[in-house]
Parts: C-alpha cells; structure tokens; sequence
C-alpha cells in the first residue's frame, strides 16, 4: 500500500488503472523504488512463513483444523486461495495471455485446512513478487494506454482477484453511460464454504474464529 500511494496518491481509490490502459507511466526511480520494496517484503513474507511452519500455537490453531474436501469446495464453488488450498487449480490469470507470458502456473496445496490457506497466500505473495520482478526488468517502451469510445452494449468480465474469481457485467447506454452493473465478489462462494464446511468439523470458539478468518471474507464485499 506503500508503493500505491507512493505512484498514485492514494492507498485504496487508486484511479490507476483507466480503460485503455494506466493513467500515467512511471520512470525508472519509481522502478528503482519498487525493486527495493519487494525485497523488503520478501524478507518479511519469509519471517512470517517461518513462523507459521514452525510456530507450535499457530500450528494448533491451523493444521487439521477447519478442512474442506476438494469435493466439497467444487460442491459450493470456492474460489480463488480457498479452492485451490483443497487441490483445485482455478484461477483467472492462467487464461490471461500476459500471465500465460510469465509461464504463470497457479499454486494447489492439497490439506484444504486452515494452514493450507493461509500457507498458499504467503505462497503467492513469493510468486507475485518473482512475477513483478520480472515485468519491471522486461517492461517495453511504447503506449501506456490505447484510444477507443463506449457506446450502447453490455459486457460480462472476470478476474482474478486476491480472494478469487471477480466477475463484473456492465451495461451501457448509446453515450456510453453506465446503466446496470453487477458485481459478483469472491467472498460470497467462500464465506459460504465456510459456513458450511469448514466450521461445522472444529470443536472450540477459537478454531471458528481461526477457521472463519483462514477463508479471509470480506463482508463490506458480499453486501454488494
């Protein structure tokens, strides 16, 4: 959130990403800038990881606890860390043809625990940052961001958000003004997996608190 604010002004609304494109380049200190943050929170995500694999509380609070069968996941529609923690190997980005480009292949764990899930995003955060790596020191010169105009239609899209699948379907009239939108967030499938699979199996307040926060939902989300 850091490097959001430091290239766009903002931590949260950033305005960065524009139809067409980004809204404005950034030269080679901004690059600088990143290369130096990712090896800050490379260093960081590895003292983490450590502690959750060594860790003996967090592992009491984690290992067994909270599991989802794959059955079951593909049974609710998980998605996104939560699914593929279960075996699934759903994600977004792997039809995406610049993700395609980085020979990205999505990341399975198998336990479908809460240690799963929670070791599986710490996993993804090492990729994403090998992935930033890579495009920073490969990032050709040209057009930041391409013309084009909006008119009447309708269109349905889907990515790969850090919880999972985030699909959107807009509708637009003649001058291009949005009439309908609808969002679907992928903390409506996994708080559903959640409390339906994942709590049901855990025998104490604590592991519910733990079982509930390993399928990281967004409430603020699912009430859109």
């Amino acid at each position: 959130m850091d490097m959001l604010e430091y290239l766009t002004g903002a931590r949260v609304t950033c305005a960065y990403i524009i139809p067409g494109g980004v809204r404005f380049d950034p030269d080679s200190e901004d690059l600088a800038r990143i290369m130096h943050a990712l090896d800050s929170v490379e260093q960081e995500t590895r003292r983490y990881m450590g502690m959750f694999e060594s860790g003996p509380l967090i592992g009491l609070r984690s290992r067994g606890i909270g599991i989802m069968t794959r059955e079951q996941a593909e049974l609710i529609h998980a998605v996104g860390p939560t699914a593929r923690a279960c075996g699934i190997a759903a994600d977004c980005r792997s039809d995406h043809p610049t993700y395609q480009k980085l020979n990205f292949v999505p990341i399975v764990r198998t336990e479908g625990d809460n240690y799963a899930r929670v070791m599986l995003r710490f996993q993804e955060i090492m990729q994403s940052i090998g992935m930033i790596r890579t495009i920073i020191l490969t990032l050709p010169d040209g057009k930041i961001r391409g013309g084009g105009t909006i008119g009447r239609g309708q269109a349905t899209h889907k990515g790969e958000a850090p919880r999972g699948e985030l699909t959107y379907r807009i509708k637009s009239d003649t001058h291009g003004r949005v009439q309908e939108i609808s969002i679907q967030t992928p903390s409506i499938m996994n708080i559903e997996a959640c409390a339906r699979y994942m709590i049901p199996g855990v025998t104490s307040v604590a592991d519910v608190t733990s079982a509930y926060i390993s399928s990281d939902p967004c409430v603020a989300c699912t009430e859109r």
